[in-house]
């Protein structure tokens, strides 16, 4: 998970990609660190072949894939990430969700978003749910793990950006 927080809001990213990396060693005091290459500054974005700058090692990728065992042997530090992230989803007064197509066989985000949605019920407020995915039916998927309809739906980011902008001006 990549979590960056601005006046804008916090940016959750709970599926790794290709631009995630991590130290395999274990003796490395950046072991268990997850690199994001496009939050490093410009001299150091690692890539494919890129080395740990703690120990030398080669960096492997960190793959999250929607399945039910998210490599959390693999790299522990992504449960405590999960974690953090269901806490502050449970919080959150409008889920952005951008691309997420929820398939049937990501079981773990498909929990977490419908266990915030039910800690919310408490919530005096609705949460604003926004979606921005050209699939219909990984709308509907998302809505029904949020519990909620879509305040708005978007087939595309170029489509939200225009209206984002004058939310926080």
């Amino acid at each position: 998970m990549t979590e960056k927080q601005d006046e804008s809001g916090l940016f959750l990213k709970l599926h790794g990609s290709v631009s995630w990396f991590s130290c395999p060693h274990v003796g490395c005091s950046g072991h268990q660190e997850i690199i994001e290459s496009n939050n490093q500054p410009a001299p150091w974005r690692p890539k494919a072949g890129s080395l740990c700058p703690a120990c030398g090692a080669l960096l492997s990728r960190v793959i999250v894939a929607p399945t039910l065992s998210k490599q959390f042997a693999e790299n522990p530090r992504l449960e405590l990430l999960w974690h953090l992230a269901h806490r502050r989803l449970s919080e959150a007064q409008m889920l952005i969700v951008i691309g997420v197509s929820l398939p049937p066989s990501d079981y773990r985000l498909n929990w977490l978003l419908a266990s915030s949605a039910y800690l919310r019920k408490s919530a005096r407020s609705k949460r604003r749910l926004i979606v921005v995915n050209p699939d219909r039916q990984a709308i509907r998927r998302i809505e029904k793990a949020c519990r909620t309809k879509a305040d708005r739906t978007y087939g595309e980011l170029g489509a939200l950006l225009p209206e984002w902008r004058t939310w926080h001006k």
